[in-house]
């Protein structure tokens, strides 16, 4: 689409640099805003937001640009930082998967988002997508089939864009592609990791909490089971009947409210 922008979100303001010279040296016209130089980043990101004459269609940033940053024209987004938390990945998600009413049909609309294929992302986005599932579940009537998902799986449950909605993302944009401009370049050698099942999942988080609380126990010279108890009593609930999205609640809460 015409209309479309691309986000680069680099660890440090050092690559951040490098990412930008060599995007330019490819001939993309790409711009660079970090703190370093606020006065000339806030000028680039006003060009970032507008269309047509002396805008920025290509901008790399460190954080003080994606964080808040609203351009609906944003479709392609390049995530090459070491954050893995679901609050940050649910924030710079965002920044492509907003509806944009100049560009066309919501339908027809779609964002394009490149990451490390590694297994704390994968992690992020599978709780971001298991969350999506279960109240999609619970709300069946607040949504809408339209456009196909992805890796083409089939229809996928549609809400507005809304800075509040977590956008249906499926496995395909995890795998790693190397089609397009640039695909001769030569990749690192990455040992792939295996993809690990719902169930050893759940298991695995299961593991973590009880290894967390126990290890607070210990520290802290509790009688066994007086975190355990204490978690029941909040939530009401055994783990063992728990979805993926509550035991990621469970383990939030105990490792706030008994810290290591």
């Amino acid at each position: 689409h015409p209309r479309s922008k691309l986000l680069v979100v680099a660890a440090n303001i050092e690559q951040a640099r490098k990412y930008t010279s060599w995007l330019q040296e490819r001939g993309v016209p790409a711009k660079i805003a970090t703190s370093d130089d606020s006065t000339a980043a806030y000028q680039t990101i006003k060009a970032f937001k507008r269309q047509g004459h002396g805008a920025v269609d290509c901008l790399i940033t460190v954080a003080m640009a994606y964080e808040g940053l609203d351009v609906p024209a944003i479709t392609h987004l390049i995530c090459l930082t070491h954050i893995r938390t679901k609050p940050w990945i649910e924030q710079v998600v965002h920044r492509a998967t907003r509806m944009d009413h100049l560009a066309g049909p919501y339908a027809e609309q779609r964002a394009y988002i490149y990451a490390p294929d590694d297994r704390p992302f994968r992690e992020c986005m599978g709780y971001i997508l298991a969350q999506r599932q279960e109240t999609m579940a619970r709300s069946p009537s607040e949504g809408r089939v339209g456009e196909m998902g992805l890796d083409g799986q089939g229809p996928l449950p549609l809400t507005d864009r809304s800075e509040a909605s977590i956008q249906p993302l499926r496995s395909g944009v995890l795998e790693m592609r190397h089609q397009g401009l640039w695909a001769n370049l030569p990749l690192p050698a990455v040992a792939e990791a295996p993809e690990e099942t719902p169930r050893e999942r759940l298991d695995r988080l299961r593991n973590q909490i009880e290894k967390h609380v126990r290890t607070h126990e210990q520290s802290r010279r509790l009688a066994p089971g007086t975190v355990n108890r204490a978690v029941y009593s909040q939530f009401r609930k055994s783990r063992t009947s728990m979805t993926e999205v509550e035991l990621h609640k469970v383990m939030k809460w105990v490792t706030k409210v008994y810290p290591l």
